[in-house]
């Protein structure tokens, strides 16, 4: 927004400048997502202040804060939409990305337009540049890493855009993450807790809540939702020793909604939880930030039994010394913001005429379990009303790690026709624009034979939990590799009308193609870019709107 030279380029033109300058900045900083620095991330607080933001600017903010394993970037749109609905002005930093980078940073429930986020962009890349001299308390590296680059453009943005609030995504854990810069935030999320990230986060609950409570903050509420005895306990722990609240988030079934159906937009029974824990993070802040604006009456039901119950002064349930946050009667404002919700790449439904996509990124085991489950449920409505032969593929990608087994057998209920096992990139050996694989030093990237080697050990990791549970074979489903998203699709819709004629330009014709009946339904799922990949075939207007398609 300061430099005028950029008005010879068009909006596309200037979003490919920041992405090409960007990438190679960024590839200066080392080893990618792998650098610890203590409580705080040292390092984005100095390159903040070396753009001009110093930690009264950061604390000016108001944000949420949310951790998890699985439903944090849910959870972030749900508070998100609640208090868009509801008239504030907000501000998301959130991840992965499906399509394009800049959607990591929306502002007002919407992504910036190429030419807005690629001239903030450009501005804080020429900033650093100017001050990579001058002294840097002692940083790794002179360059941020794509991440601590986002965090630090998410703040200018937010500061920028005049935010009412900041909705903030951790990236990875929370302790060492990159945006535990906050000292004060109004409230703190931890979703469900899993087994992912364990190279960085330990190989136990126990650890990962360890982790995850590292954003707890002295006198702040810590809401989380029902979680196992064990990283239960953790949380209290840390929570005592940072002085912060823990609560845990009743159902949305404890709350009143005032005589209506319980309605989530995004599709999944395990959304239900996410939204909970949303909830609960926006009443706070709206109590704390607008205390006029809603009553928010607590609701008058006993919800659990009292020989395990005591009440604190403040109407919170205690359970076993760990406070239920109260349950409440929902403004209409709440209620129409979850009905009306959506999440692109999670239980995303993409319909063609002889083709649907059901998309639903999934990396640990029980988010797998409740993709298989929804899948069933949604395919098997849209079955009943088709005429002539269904098939089902699986279609799948993502990088083998220790609990790749347990998570593929999460599908092994259902029958498919096929399965499609491929790299995570559009076009053969080459990564998507989004991929943050091309942020990196190029020392560290996987290489195309890497891709595909990891690509036929998952393939074998499939058949080995399949042959474990059908040792006979009865049904052997078309089990395929492909060395790029563009060559399954076009396998899979070669013998239909529903090729896309940007699809036709990254893959060459099969004369091999499926024989796929009267219609396809389609799983999607595993790694972000292989549902991206898809989607942005497909329904990329479903992501980043019409304007720059």
């Amino acid at each position: 927004m300061e430099d005028q030279t950029w008005d010879i380029f068009s909006d596309e033109h200037l979003y490919q400048l920041w992405q090409k300058k960007a990438e190679i900045y960024c590839q200066g900083a080392g080893e990618f997502e792998d650098r610890t620095f203590g409580r705080f991330n040292k390092d984005v607080l100095v390159y903040l202040n070396r753009i001009g933001i110093g930690k009264n600017l950061i604390d000016s903010l108001s944000i949420i804060h949310v951790t998890g394993t699985k439903g944090k970037g849910s959870t972030c749109s749900y508070v998100e939409n609640i208090l868009e609905t509801c008239g504030y002005k907000t501000g998301l930093l959130s991840s992965p990305t499906l399509l394009e980078i800049r959607e990591r940073i929306r502002i007002g429930g919407t992504v910036l337009s190429q030419r807005t986020f690629a001239e903030y962009g450009l501005t804080i890349l020429k900033r650093l540049e100017e001050t990579e001299n001058t002294d840097d308390e002692g940083t790794t590296f002179k360059q941020p890493n794509l991440i601590q680059y986002l965090t630090v453009l998410c703040i200018h943005i937010f500061l920028q855009e005049k935010v009412d609030v900041g909705i903030v995504e951790v990236f990875v854990g929370g302790e060492t993450d990159c945006t535990n810069i906050f000292s004060s935030p109004s409230c703190v999320g931890i979703t469900t807790l899993d087994l992912d990230h364990l190279g960085k986060l330990g190989d136990s609950l126990e650890s990962i809540a360890w982790h995850k409570s590292g954003l707890a903050r002295k006198g702040r509420p810590l809401f989380t939702v029902c979680q196992q005895p064990g990283p239960l306990k953790v949380m209290a722990e840390r929570a005592a020793e940072f002085g912060a609240i823990l609560k845990i988030c009743p159902s949305l079934s404890e709350h009143d909604f005032g005589g209506s159906p319980i309605e989530v937009g995004p599709e999944g029974g395990h959304q239900l939880i996410n939204a909970s824990i949303a909830i609960q993070l926006a009443r706070h802040w709206i109590e704390e930030r607008d205390p006029h604006r809603f009553t928010f009456d607590a609701t008058k039901q006993e919800i659990y039994p009292a020989s395990k119950t005591s009440i604190d002064v403040n109407g919170d349930i205690i359970v076993d010394k760990i406070p239920f946050a109260r349950p409440f009667i929902l403004p209409d404002q709440f209620k129409k913001a979850l009905k009306e919700c959506s999440l692109y790449g999670r239980c995303q439904i993409v319909r063609k005429n002889q083709i649907t996509f059901y998309c639903d990124v999934a990396h640990t085991v029980k988010s797998m379990a409740s993709c298989a489950k929804w899948f069933l449920s949604k395919a098997g409505t849209q079955r009943e009303g088709i005429d002539g032969r269904v098939t089902r593929v699986l279609m799948f990608s993502m990088r083998p790690k220790q609990q790749t087994p347990e998570i593929l057998t999460q599908l092994l209920g259902i029958d498919f026709d096929a399965v499609l096992f491929t790299p995570s990139w559009m076009t053969y050996g080459e990564h998507d624009e989004a991929h943050p694989i091309r942020f990196k030093n190029p020392t560290y990237r996987r290489t195309p034979q890497e891709e595909l080697i990891n690509t036929h050990q998952t393939r074998m990791s499939f058949e080995y939990v399949r042959a474990m549970k059908d040792p006979t074979n009865q049904k052997k489903p078309i089990i395929k590799e492909f060395p790029s998203i563009s060559t399954a699709l076009q396998w899979l819709a070669g013998g239909t009308h529903d090729i896309p004629q940007k699809l036709m330009t990254l893959a060459p014709k099969s004369d091999d193609n499926f024989d796929g009946g009267n219609h396809i339904e389609v799983l999607v799922t595993g790694c972000v870019t292989l549902v991206g990949g898809v989607i942005k075939i497909y329904d990329p207007s479903s992501v980043l709107g019409r304007d720059d398609l």
